[in-house]
């Protein structure tokens, strides 16, 4: 399989399969979606984009957790584990999904992490069973609050 391009909300995206993720379980919400892209480009950092492949080329963007909670321990459930077929944790990426929303702050769901094997290009979004972990993690209210903190 050569390069392919694929509409996107990026653009069109030329990709070949060293970029693909398989999606073994899909994503919550598109269960029937079984590959997506995998982009990181200097021009979105520290933002990356899990880009799904399917006809509206649906795009996550997705944080690294650790920049926004520093102490963010995600315990990822065995059945994921057996899924992405990991061997040790170090094959593991931890991404949260993040959600820009007009005229309020953007948030990240530290309760659903998108988890990558990045040896055999497998993820799944599981949930975490700690509840302490919200849907909608408010990173810059939380900055803001650790710095007037510090003062």
């Amino acid at each position: 399989m050569g390069r392919q391009t694929l509409r996107t909300p990026l653009g069109e995206i030329e990709y070949g399969p060293e970029d693909r993720i398989a999606l073994p379980k899909g994503i919550p919400g598109f269960e029937d979606v079984n590959y997506a892209l995998w982009v990181s480009n200097p021009e979105y950092e520290p933002v990356k984009w899990l880009i799904l492949e399917r006809e509206e080329g649906v795009a996550l963007p997705l944080l690294d957790p650790f920049i926004v909670v520093e102490d963010y321990t995600p315990e990822i459930p065995d059945d994921a584990v057996d899924i992405l077929e990991a061997e040790v944790a170090e094959d593991l990426l931890v991404y949260c999904v993040a959600t820009p929303r007009p005229g309020q702050p953007p948030t990240v769901n530290l309760r659903s992490p998108v988890v990558i094997n990045v040896q055999n290009q497998h993820a799944v979004q599981v949930i975490l069973k700690n509840e302490n972990y919200p849907v909608r993690y408010d990173w810059r209210a939380a900055a803001q609050e650790k710095t007037a903190d510090s003062c």
